[in-house]
């Protein structure tokens, strides 16, 4: 059987703080909402949206289709749809502060299908490169910088610091470039 690796998933809530200690809460079932990522992925993005996805009702669905499944992205339910899916691993990313490499680990330990990633917080002052050179000795098998979500430019110093800090170690970073709307503007 050929394996399928998924290279880009999340375990925990990224989207509000302490995100990581959803991973571990069992029976927790997404909202009912019109998914329409879901949607596109059945029809095998067939019928995918087209047009100006940051404005109107697709941006509002799309928006309220990311919270509900943020919000249900357990261990148990990650575990389930990688079955459904027959996805044999997965690089499983953290959006720091909300979820970290240190709530990833345990699920990868628990769960060798998982390829946990590590990320940096830059809502703190540490010392980044250690940080990052201990995550990888405990097992971070890539980095995942998310400019959005990190409210940081991706032409930030502090970014090309990380990834130099991060280049010795000889594996994967994942960027989240483009537009993306995450949350409902108050």
């Amino acid at each position: 059987m050929d394996k399928i690796i998924d290279v880009h998933c999340h375990l925990g809530d990224v989207l509000y703080p302490n995100g990581g200690s959803l991973i571990e809460k069992r029976g927790v079932k997404k909202k009912f909402v019109l998914d329409i990522v879901s949607l596109s992925e059945i029809t095998l993005h067939k019928y995918a949206y087209t047009g100006d996805v940051h404005s109107g009702l697709v941006n509002k669905l799309d928006i309220k289709s990311g919270i509900a499944r943020s919000s249900a992205a357990t261990l148990e339910n990650f575990q389930k749809s990688m079955e459904r899916a027959g996805i044999s691993a997965c690089a499983c990313m953290p959006i720091p502060p909300n979820v970290t490499f240190a709530d990833l680990l345990p699920a990868a330990k628990k769960d060798p299908r998982i390829i946990p990633f590590t990320g940096v917080d830059y809502t703190k002052t540490y010392d980044i490169e250690a940080a990052l050179a201990a995550d990888v000795a405990s097992g971070a098998k890539g980095l995942k910088l998310h400019p959005i979500l990190q409210c940081i430019k991706l032409t930030d110093k502090k970014v090309f610091d990380t990834v130099e800090a991060f280049a010795p170690h000889r594996l994967p970073i994942l960027m989240h470039t483009g537009i993306a709307d995450y949350y409902f503007k108050r």
